[in-house]
């Protein structure tokens, strides 16, 4: 065979040659055993390959150069392509051979080995990863750092000896390692340390235990081994199986070898074993590798079992019981060789089974199921009278219903059905409705829950079938959990399909139970009935609407007493949300009432912050309209309610107070500042334990109710949503983008996640709008993102709301995507069609029309605008609605402000063709400009008064509608200048400053800021580089980055360094330098 031709070769070549006559004879065998091996290379394994590679590269000199060419050419390939079958030691011994005979492997075959040695380090000895690294030198190979990092933590779980570690260190200093190696031998001298202790038993069974490495368990016993009793043995056995790669049988050298030696160690001591010694050993057995199993088939039956009885008499009621089992469980698996000894077998389980019954004060309920379970599984009869006292025990257990259906099954299926009738009513005597609630509660699985209402609904009263209603949807919602983190694809979708049809068949069988006595059931029990089955599945939903709507509801509104109004909102709550979620339909004015019974005064001073926070989300959803007293009183309860631990059931936590908070942002009311300062503060105290979702939607509330967080509670609660972005919804996404956007806060690498990407082509077009419209305003440009948008909404177009389609075709202008051009006039058509949805929508004719002035300036699709596309009189009702938004707007700045820019600028020593004009169109009527003025060299500008809303943090560039009214402006040929409010508020009453700021803007210089700003700074920040506190902003299509700094604190100053222009402007700077002559002269 080519293992013993293997051999053979070997054995030649330690031959010792005296002559050359012996070595021509060895040549001459060694020529004879190679052309026997080369016909039969293909069956060799690994081993067989490892053992000649190793032989030839150390053959005599004369016969090293012969055969280094057949090692090369036919040995080492036929290794690689067996290299998942090889072991270990095979691949060290490879490598070593190569590297002492100093032949070189390629860097793509020695990755392949390195991969492959890495996937069996947990059957290797020191000694082979010493000679892989030696290996690597030899061969001049850079292990990657994930991998050496592998190999490293392995040598070091292994607890090598210093022979090895040094030698390994070696290695690693050659490899330029010189830091691993000393940190390797510092962890490894600390090891060497504890294994030299002398340890007492329990000692030494902890460090069996806490073996990562069989290597490592190998050394530990062979160092310990005279200290080792029974159970370091048991425990070293279980260790060496639980340390073996489950799955997987090949490469399991040292693991068999260690295993072989253990038992052999154990065998001599099972007299002296207790049971429970035993019955480990035993089960270590069942749990070992095939290889451990073939090598001992009748270890359990032939030595283990045999001890054990010897050792009945002292083994306890637990123990019998698992020894029951673990024979099961071997018999199923071993048929063919069990049935020979039949006979003995039934004959020693009855006398385990007599030993339990006679240890029966001891046992447990769960102890009587396992050893039922057993016999039964092992096809044993048992007579009534060896089964009576289990089940007379079994009933003195009170079991739980686990143990119950145990028992009841085997019985059934031993053609016991009257013993098993008889044993559920001898459990009915025994057990109350006290029992019956708390097992219902504890039940964690449906068919768990559904064996026990089959088999128990007799004794259930109404708050028992409102709380397995309620505990079967639960059970669904944990399962559905599971699956989903499992991703387990095609197969997630058939276990949820089949959990759904168990839960619908279950809600059904409760719910005619229920129905019966619908009346008399208590207002939380309705409540709970209504929250349950308006949060399971959208098909269990739909089933249960009518009776959720038309029987349960109307119960709860004919109830009295004080719990009433707790169950009106909780049932308020669940009704709206369940509407909202599955598009079911919702009878506002059965709501509405629910709702008035919960906020009559003296109902709402009985209702806990939970309920109120759930009635105020309703109230929102179906336009119930609440007094802003009442608001506000209930906005205090709530905060008054807050605890110190947020996932206390009595506290209100981070999602009760982003409820409230969008509650209020719906509604449009108005708190005090103070109130809402502190909902935005408590949530920020509990961001940590808040999801997703939960932040998105309270940043939402914040930003409509036109309020702004602190920078940094702004940042962290953006970190705690992206950080649990995997689990939140498209919706949620939308929200936070949005809200970012009324922030000015641009945060950009959650929205290029596959996460985001991958949920575009499920949302609505009013999500997507959403998302693409923030993303404008923010200028934030994400290629992949909107296009993945654009395609949702042309996908939606006929049936989307025309503000939906609007805000896309406005968001693809702000971000200027111009290849987009096409689909926003065919967006721009649908909305034609349905013209009159736009009646009083004044927001939407100015984007229209501003998407018009785009596509004009950029000559796009023919260069006509829209028109077209809208007829001239709908294009006309935008203009209109554009201008009218540009007055507004002029209307609502700070007119003082501007005012005194406009004078100073006037009053500059300057000569002007046209002279500075307040507020001025452009001939057109696109933009509405500040301040406008002509120099006398004909170049037309533009000055604006920007403050901090018109850029975005942290970055500091213009937001979407600042870059939009530039690109405009540079089309029509004027020169943008900007002045920062917060600046120009620094340089009130400073005429002189307030003269050189502007001379400098007009100029296009980017000189230091005023005098009053750099007094303004910080201490500690004057070294800080400063630059024009103003800025030129360059003509449309320059590209330009804008380097920004953050505001200051404390000094409202803005520091922003823009780019110069080139161009000169003789004139200006002439009157600049005569304005500083005369400053200097006075």
């Amino acid at each position: 065979s080519p293992a013993v031709l293997a051999l053979a070769i070997k054995q030649c070549l330690k031959v010792p040659v005296a002559d050359s006559q012996a070595e021509l004879v060895v040549a001459e065998f060694l020529e004879q055993l190679w052309q026997l091996q080369q016909a039969q290379l293909q069956d060799c394994s690994s081993a067989d390959l490892a053992l000649m590679v190793r032989a030839l590269c150390r053959a005599p000199y004369g016969l090293k150069e012969q055969y280094e060419s057949i090692v090369m050419q036919q040995l080492v390939p036929q290794f690689l392509q067996l290299l998942s079958t090889a072991s270990a030691k095979d691949i060290a011994v490879v490598l070593h051979a190569l590297s002492t005979a100093k032949l070189q492997l390629s860097a793509h075959d020695m990755r392949a080995v390195v991969r492959s040695f890495i996937a069996v380090l947990h059957d290797a000895i020191p000694q082979s990863v010493c000679l892989v690294l030696w290996g690597a030198v030899s061969m001049q190979y850079r292990l990657h750092p994930h991998q050496l990092q592998q190999i490293l933590g392995a040598f070091e779980q292994m607890l090598p000896p210093p022979a090895s570690v040094n030698f390994a260190q070696a290695a690693l200093r050659n490899l330029g390692l010189g830091k691993q190696a000393a940190y390797l031998g510092q962890q490894l001298r600390k090891m060497q340390q504890l294994l030299s202790q002398e340890l007492d038993p329990p000692g030494l069974t902890r460090l069996i235990c806490d073996c990562k490495h069989t290597a490592a368990l190998a050394r530990l016993v062979t160092e310990h081994s005279t200290a080792m009793n029974h159970v370091h043995m048991a425990t070293a056995l279980r260790q060496v199986v639980k340390l073996a790669p489950k799955g997987s049988n090949n490469h399991l050298t040292l693991t068999d070898k260690v295993f072989d030696q253990l038992w052999m160690q154990q065998q001599a001591q099972l007299d002296s074993c207790p049971p429970e010694t035993l019955v480990n050993i035993v089960h270590t057995f069942m749990l070992a590798p095939d290889s451990i199993k073939q090598r001992y088939p009748d270890a359990i039956l032939q030595q283990l079992l045999p001890a054990f009885m010897r050792q009945l008499p002292n083994a306890s009621a637990y123990v019998v019981a698992h020894m029951l089992n673990e024979l099961a469980d071997h018999t199923s698996s071993n048929q063919k060789d069990v049935a020979v000894q039949a006979a003995d077998l039934a004959r020693t389980v009855l006398m385990l089974v007599q030993q339990f019954s006679a240890c029966g004060r001891q046992a447990t309920a769960m102890d009587v199921a396992t050893v039922c379970s057993a016999v039964v599984q092992m096809g044993i009869q048992l007579q009534q009278d060896k089964l009576q006292p289990l089940l007379d025990v079994f009933v003195a257990q009170n079991p739980t219903v686990k143990a119950e259906k145990k028992v009841v099954e085997v019985l059934r299926c031993n053609g016991s059905q009257e013993q098993a009738k008889k044993l559920q009513d001898n459990l009915g005597l025994v057990r109350g409705p006290k029992w019956l609630s708390k097992t219902i509660s504890t039940a964690g699985q449906l068919e768990l829950l559904r064996w026990l209402v089959d088999n128990h609904s007799a004794v259930f009263n109404q708050n028992h079938i409102a709380a397995a209603i309620a505990q079967a949807v639960k059970l669904q919602h944990s399962s559905s959990t599971v699956s989903k983190d499992a991703q387990l694809g095609s197969n997630n979708q058939q276990l949820q399909e089949q959990d759904s049809v168990v839960l619908q068949r279950l809600l059904n069988q409760l719910w005619q139970l229920q129905e019966q006595q619908l009346q008399s059931c208590s207002s939380n029990a309705l409540a709970l009935m209504v929250e349950s089955f308006c949060s399971t599945t959208a098909a269990v939903q739909r089933l249960f609407w009518p009776a959720v709507t038309q029987q349960l509801v109307p119960c709860i509104l004919q109830k009295r007493g004080q719990q009433q109004a707790t169950s009106c909102a909780a049932a308020a709550h669940a009704v709206v949300a369940a509407a909202e979620q599955q598009q079911l339909q919702l009878d506002a004015q059965q709501v509405h009432q629910l709702l008035d019974v919960v906020f009559l005064q003296r109902k709402r001073q009985q209702l806990d912050a939970k309920a109120l926070c759930k009635a105020v989300c309703a109230a929102a959803n179906v336009n119930y309209s609440i007094p802003s007293q009442v608001m506000q009183e209930i906005v205090d309860k709530v905060l008054q309610s807050i605890g110190d631990v947020p996932t206390a059931a009595d506290c209100i936590g981070p999602s009760e107070i982003a409820r409230l908070t969008w509650s209020v942002a719906v509604t449009g009311h108005q708190l005090p500042k103070q109130q809402s300062e502190q909902l935005l503060y408590q949530f920020y105290r509990y961001r940590k334990s808040a999801g997703a979702d939960t932040v998105a939607s309270m940043l939402w509330a914040v930003a409509k109710m036109g309020e702004r967080p602190s920078l940094q509670q702004l940042q962290q609660l953006l970190t705690v949503f992206v950080n649990k972005l995997q689990s939140s919804s498209f919706t949620a996404v939308a929200d936070v983008t949005w809200a970012c956007a009324k922030f000015g806060y641009l945060r950009k690498d959650y929205l290029s996640q596959p996460t985001v990407l991958g949920a575009v082509p499920t949302a609505t077009s009013e999500q997507v709008a959403q998302l693409a419209l923030a993303c404008g305003e923010l200028g934030y440009h994400c290629e992949p993102l909107l296009h993945a948008v654009m395609k949702r909404v042309l996908q939606l177009q006929r049936d989307s709301p025309v503000q939906a389609l609007v805000d896309a075709c406005w968001a693809v202008a702000l971000l200027d995507l111009q290849h987009n051009a096409a689909e926003a006039l065919q967006l721009i058509s649908t909305v034609s069609k349905q013209w009159a949805q736009l009646t009083g929508r004044s927001t939407a004719l100015q984007q229209l029309y501003q998407v018009h002035l785009w596509l004009q300036d950029n000559q796009l699709e023919g260069g006509r605008g829209l028109l077209g596309v809208l007829t001239p009189q709908q294009l006309q009702e935008c203009q209109a609605a554009h201008r009218t938004a540009l007055t507004a707007a002029a209307v609502d700045a700070e007119p003082w402000l501007l005012l005194s820019v406009f004078t100073a600028l006037q009053q500059l020593p300057l000569t002007w063709r046209e002279p500075p004009q307040f507020q001025q169109y452009t001939s057109d009527g696109a933009v509405l400009v500040d301040i406008t003025a002509r120099t006398a060299q004909g170049e037309q500008l533009a000055l604006f008064m920007d403050d901090s809303t018109s850029f975005s943090q942290p970055d500091g560039l213009p937001i979407g509608r600042v870059q939009f009214r530039d690109k405009l402006l540079s089309a029509r040929g004027y020169r943008i200048v900007s002045v920062l409010a917060e600046q120009w508020r620094q340089l009130k009453g400073q005429h002189e400053q307030q003269q050189q700021y502007l001379l400098q803007l007009v100029a296009g210089q980017d000189n230091a800021s005023p005098p009053i700003l750099q007094q303004a700074l910080m201490p500690g920040q004057q070294n800080v580089e400063q630059s024009n506190p103003g800025q030129i902003i360059p003509a449309s299509g320059s590209n330009h980055n804008l380097d920004t700094t953050m505001p200051l604190e404390n000094s409202g100053v803005r520091r922003v360094r823009r780019p110069t222009v080139d161009k000169a402007r003789v004139s200006v700077a002439a009157a600049l330098a005569d304005y500083h002559s005369g400053q200097q002269a006075r």
